[in-house]
């Protein structure tokens, strides 16, 4: 459905150059800085939406700085999302804001499939299927959520939030969507949503 290796600044892509926040092409990459603190950066892919569909991207942190790198999922408006993040920590979640507040609908958890060494490549991929995200790392399946919301087509992108000192930066390359899913979703374990029982 789309790709972008990030080598043609034209592709779309949002880029600024602010007091909060640098986005922009660099080295056949795209580059988010985010200077301020507890600050979020969530660009959206152009020209491209879908309902059941495999997202990826490698990210990679350029420094030691606190914070986490992802993808924005099911985009249907700028305050209807979901987030897959994976931080600097070590740790990954899920998370949607709709109607001005944001809920987990995974909280974090620590994989050691993560790579948190500066310089070091994260491939991402999350799987949209049935209402249901699956969620990879590195080729390692973490965990397939139930979320509602996940059924409608919607907008795609990375995203990446500072801690709360800011200076975090982080650069992505080979962005892809695939219409349909992976082989084995079903398989996959299932946690349900905070609050569903």
């Amino acid at each position: 459905l789309f790709e972008d290796d990030f080598s043609d600044p034209d592709s779309g892509w949002a880029t600024n150059d602010s007091a909060d926040s640098t986005i922009r092409y660099a080295d056949d990459a795209y580059e988010l800085t985010l200077h301020a603190a507890t600050w979020i950066a969530r660009p959206i892919a152009p020209r491209v939406t879908c309902a059941e569909c495999t997202v990826e991207v490698a990210g990679t942190f350029l420094n030691a700085s606190e914070g986490a790198m992802g993808l924005l999922l099911a985009e249907r408006d700028y305050n209807d999302h979901f987030l897959f993040e994976v931080r600097s920590d070590g740790r990954y979640l899920v998370q949607r804001y709709a109607d001005g507040q944001w809920s987990t609908a995974l909280a974090p958890v620590s994989s050691s499939a993560i790579k948190t060494t500066p310089g070091e490549v994260n491939h991402l991929k999350a799987v949209r299927q049935g209402g249901k995200l699956a969620l990879f790392v590195n080729d390692t399946a973490l965990r397939t959520v139930d979320a509602p919301g996940l059924v409608d087509a919607g907008r795609l992108g990375v995203m990446v939030t500072s801690g709360a000192e800011g200076g975090i930066t982080v650069r992505y390359d080979d962005f892809v969507v695939r219409s349909g899913a992976v082989v084995g979703l079903a398989k996959m374990g299932s946690l349900r949503r905070a609050g569903d029982g």
